[in-house]
Formats: structure tokens, C-alpha cells, sequence
């Protein structure tokens, strides 16, 4: 084991996500301290994911030790590997999908901040039973219709915990994580940043390292021309509702029915800056993470 220092911002984003998944990666092209001692990444260092023969060691780590995730949170971290301890509330009918191959029924779940429909999958289905507290490793979240939903994978595993106080949780303790807000403001007190980015053209995330030609998501690991992946904007923003401010953050796709078709690529940011400051009389309907759904005059 050799600690490292790590003094690029955008490679930090990539391995507080593998760590959190638990996720090999390969570091090439990185310095190392006048000592020897501390390997270096900075900003001309590639973080690549490696071949499965170039790990000679597994990682494992007892169920009791994962790290957990409460509902609330769920938006903040990585979208793999999440680990949660929750009540089933309530089991939907099991279905057969994929030419009966497959099946799947509906759970929902609940903590102590809140609830989410969770995909059951399979061989874990018969182990779940409703009024029970479970803990549940490797989920994956999911979006149906805009809706963020929790499945589990070939991975999970599920293991019956004691908890009295998940066990007092009910379907009436819980707000609804999806609720959403809707206001009226007179304009737009100021952007914070307009920031554009690639997205993967094959699993459709967000590219985090972008080179001149070539990319390489990180992801689903796929190799593309920097070409073929579409370019984005997102802009946080904020208002003024009764005296009190909120952040909120819009995609591209709702500031292009606000503003117009334009092209992500050539765009002046600035542009985009002086058309959302003057506009007036504005209806936002955001939900309780702060990112706008939807926004009209």
C-alpha cells in the first residue's frame, strides 16, 4: 500500500467515486514526492479502469462494514453500489418479464428521512417480506418518467436487521422525496455558473476527463470521438421567495424550451446569462433536491 497525494479537482470526482464503488483503476502518467514516498496525480494524470488480468487482489469487506446511504441522500453520491437499511412497507405482484426469464415486483421501501420504489429482481424476491427491516447492498438507481426508483443487481445482497426505529416507520411518517414545489418570482436575482459538459453518447452520463479527439467515459469505460458526444448545459441560479433564497439548478433541455434552440457547442455563456436575468414573472416548479422541473412565464 502507498499513500498518494491528489492536487487535480477533476481527477478527486473520479476517485471519491471509485472508492465508493470499490472500483480498480489503473494511474499512469503521475509523479511521485522528492521522498519517493507519496505518489502524485495531478491534472496530466490518466485514471483508466484495468484489465481484469492486471489485478492480482480482491476486495472485500463484511456486510456489517458497508457504508450506509439514507434516502435522502441518495442524489448526492454514486448511482452503483449503494448500500441502504430500510423497512419494506409494501410488496407489489411479482412479473414475469424478457419471455418469462425474468422477475420482478415492486417494493416500496422507507427510512427515517424517506421513501423510494424499489425494483426486486429474481432470486431475492422470496427473501423479502413486508413489516421486515432489511439491509440491502448493491442497489442501483434507476429513472422511470423522471421518477428516481432504487433496483437491486446480480450483486446484491440482503441480510434481516433489528432496528425499533425503522421498525415504528410507517408509510404515514414519510414525505414524499419526489414532492415538488411551485412558485411565482418576479425574475432571476443572479447565475452562479453556467457550466457545459459532455455526455457519454453510449450510457448518457456525464463525461468527467475530456481530451481534444478522444474520450473515455468513466463510467461504462466506453472509448468515442469527443465528436459524438453531445454537449450540455446545466445552471444554477438563484431566486428570492419570501424573503429567503434558494439555489436551484435547470438542465439544458428545459432552457432550450425556455430560451429557444441553440447550440450547446458555440453558445455564448453570457448570452444565456442576460436572457435568464431579464426575464420576468417567472413560475418555477422545483423539487426537494433544488433542480428545476419545470419553468414558464
Amino acid at each position: 500500500m502507498q499513500e498518494a497525494l491528489c492536487y487535480s479537482p477533476s481527477k478527486r470526482a473520479i476517485l471519491v467515486e471509485k472508492e465508493a464503488s470499490r472500483i480498480p483503476v489503473k494511474i499512469t502518467r503521475y509523479t511521485k514526492t522528492a521522498d519517493l514516498t507519496k505518489v502524485v496525480v495531478n491534472d496530466i494524470t490518466q485514471i483508466t479502469a484495468p484489465n481484469s488480468f492486471e489485478c492480482s487482489f480482491q476486495f472485500s469487506q463484511d456486510l456489517s462494514q458497508q457504508k450506509l446511504t439514507t434516502l435522502d441522500k441518495l442524489h448526492e453520491g454514486p448511482e452503483d453500489n449503494i448500500t441502504v437499511k430500510c423497512k419494506v412497507l409494501k410488496l407489489g405482484p411479482t412479473k414475469a418479464v424478457g419471455q418469462a426469464k425474468y422477475h420482478v415486483l415492486n417494493a416500496t421501501i422507507a427510512d427515517a428521512t424517506g421513501q423510494i420504489v424499489l425494483d426486486v429482481w429474481n432470486d431475492i424476491i422470496p427473501n423479502l417480506q413486508e413489516n421486515k427491516v432489511y439491509t440491502l447492498t448493491h442497489l442501483s438507481v434507476r429513472y422511470w418518467n423522471g421518477i428516481r426508483k432504487l433496483t437491486t443487481t446480480n450483486n446484491s445482497l440482503i441480510s434481516e436487521t433489528q432496528d425499533p426505529a425503522l421498525q415504528n416507520v410507517t408509510l404515514q411518517d414519510i414525505v414524499d422525496p419526489q414532492q415538488e414545489t411551485t412558485l411565482k418570482v418576479p425574475n432571476i436575482e443572479s447565475i452562479k455558473s453556467i457550466e457545459k459538459f459532455k455526455i457519454c453518447c453510449h450510457c448518457l452520463k456525464r463525461i468527467i476527463q475530456v481530451t481534444e479527439n478522444i474520450v473515455n467515459c468513466d463510467h461504462c469505460h466506453h472509448k468515442m470521438r469527443t465528436s459524438t458526444c453531445a454537449t450540455k448545459l446545466s445552471v444554477s441560479f438563484v431566486v428570492t421567495h419570501e424573503d429567503k433564497k434558494l439555489y436551484l439548478t435547470m438542465r439544458d433541455e428545459l432552457l432550450q424550451q425556455l430560451l429557444g434552440p441553440y447550440n450547446a457547442d458555440t453558445v455564448d455563456s453570457n448570452d444565456i446569462a442576460e436572457k435568464l436575468l431579464f426575464l420576468n414573472n417567472i413560475t418555477i416548479t422545483y423539487t426537494n433536491t433544488n433542480k428545476v422541473s419545470s419553468i414558464t412565464m
